[in-house]
């Protein structure tokens, strides 16, 4: 199995849900408004992970996962993980590159 170093923004965010430390409820992403968990299923889905995956490290189901995703597309206005990735890197989200297989 392939495994993904996340990048620095990602192991952030992950940390942060975590250790629930935001009091933050909503992220503001262009002009769009995402929860928290909407934002965190998008940095960690652009940053490589499957909805499996991203399930995994969230303690969630890959149906939940999936659906937040359908709700972040909607938001954000992208049909593909490929248009999600370009909005994380024009919002200096994620930096091209930056998370690599091992």
């Amino acid at each position: 199995m392939d495994t993904f170093r996340l990048p620095p923004r990602a192991k952030e965010i992950i940390d942060i849900w975590n250790n629930k430390k935001t009091t933050h409820n909503l992220v503001k992403v262009g002009d769009a408004t995402l929860t928290y968990t909407q934002f965190t299923v998008f940095i960690l889905a652009v940053s490589g992970l499957s909805a499996k995956g991203v399930a995994a490290v969230l303690g969630r189901s890959p149906s939940t996962v999936e659906k937040h995703m359908e709700i972040v597309r909607r938001r954000l206005n992208a049909r593909t993980i490929n248009s999600l990735t370009h909005i994380a890197i024009k919002h200096n989200l994620i930096i091209a590159g930056e998370f690599t297989q091992q």
